[in-house]
């Protein structure tokens, strides 16, 4: 993908390792990879995206539909190099695996293996897919099906996610899936200062993007979170501080703005700035659309990498949930006991007992390198 000069955790992974990898230029207008503030912006957003839909066919936020003929080439040159017999996709954006389907035919013997990190055309999550034209969606299904029918093995995220892959692909040959989770490294955590606790108070966390999707879960959150206002000298409860690092969705602001003792917003950080955060916290936060209530995210494996408890919220009990709850990571919220949870949280003198490491070790990044190697022989 197209290099970032800014340092990052990434560019720290591969200082000494660039001779082994290329870059390749995108072409995707970069205004549409971030919300456009100004006036100035938004113009440029517009011009932007009426060209991505005009030289396009389907999702025209898919940040590789431009990409095919350096993609191929810096490919072609590899595998001829260096004798490549396996070639991973990871997706997304999603449109690069299509692309890689010219090679087959050039490369008989090339195993190809597709890799979803997230869900392609039934995401209602991000990558744009609930704002596409029945049309534009048929053309990504269409995509979607051929290429599940034709790469030698798919890799999944989360078992969760095979069975509509299955049903989706009509291929006479059943599909060759196997799950590699997300997870940790352990080397991006240092050694952390320690921070005297605020007393009386119970921080929780949440770092990296917060969907859209999920926004009704945060909204009855805050309904929860009012009356926890209201009741908490009466019930002797500890503070609540709860700090948001990343990104938020449209409509939170406003709920910073009315509970700015309680609830904070601080933006992007250095990785290290967030570990940091994490690190003093009590507890961290995931938030769940109701179509993702599988979702393991990297976030989710940072938390429990750095032995934090994990409170999930969302609007039904779905397998994270149960996985939370299961392997002793934590504290399982949805709509129906939010207010009784959150209580229960502030209470002086309550705590949740981790248990212990082994559950969080099989998702260090070694242990998952590893498998993929044996996959791969």
């Amino acid at each position: 993908w197209q290099h970032s000069k800014e340092e990052s955790e990434w560019t720290k992974d591969i200082s000494g390792l660039e001779h082994d990898i290329t870059f390749i230029k995108s072409y995707y207008p970069e205004i549409l990879g971030k919300r456009p503030g100004t006036i100035s912006e938004k113009i440029r957003y517009r011009v932007a995206l009426a060209y991505v839909k005009l030289f396009s066919k389907g999702n025209y936020y898919d940040k590789s539909i431009f990409w095919k003929k350096n993609l191929l080439d810096a490919c072609r040159e590899t595998i001829r190099e260096n004798k490549i017999r396996n070639l991973i996709c990871t997706i997304g954006p999603f449109r690069t695996s299509s692309f890689i389907l010219e090679l087959k035919s050039e490369f008989p013997d090339l195993n190809l293996i597709l890799d979803y990190r997230d869900p392609w055309t039934n995401n209602l999550t991000s990558f744009g897919f609930e704002l596409l034209s029945l049309k534009r969606l048929a053309y990504e299904k269409d995509l979607e099906k051929k290429v599940l029918e034709t790469y030698d093995k798919i890799l999944v995220v989360s078992s969760h996610m095979a069975p509509y892959l299955d049903e989706i692909s009509n291929s006479t040959r059943s599909l060759n899936i196997t799950e590699v989770t997300n997870g940790f490294d352990n080397d991006d955590f240092p050694s952390f200062r320690t921070e005297e606790k605020e007393k009386g108070t119970v921080k929780i966390v949440f770092a990296g993007t917060f969907y859209e999707k999920a926004l009704h879960v945060f909204l009855h959150f805050l309904e929860s979170l009012q009356k926890i206002n209201a009741d908490e000298k009466n019930l002797n409860l500890k503070k609540l501080r709860f700090i948001f690092l990343g990104q938020i969705a449209t409509g939170m602001e406003k709920a910073f703005e009315q509970y700015p003792e309680h609830l904070q917003f601080i933006g992007r950080k250095k990785l290290s700035e967030t570990y940091q955060e994490i690190a003093s916290a009590d507890f961290c936060a995931l938030f769940l659309s109701d179509d993702l209530t599988y979702s393991m995210s990297t976030k989710f494996y940072e938390y429990m990498g750095m032995r934090k408890p994990i409170i999930l919220f969302a609007k039904n009990h779905g397998p994270t949930a149960r996985f939370l709850e299961e392997n002793g990571l934590g504290i399982a919220i949805d709509f129906n006991n939010t207010y009784e949870q959150l209580v229960k949280i502030l209470t002086p003198g309550y705590s949740v007992q981790l248990k212990n490491d082994q559950q969080a070790n099989q998702f260090d990044v070694r242990q998952i390198v590893g498998r993929i190697e044996q996959l791969l022989n």
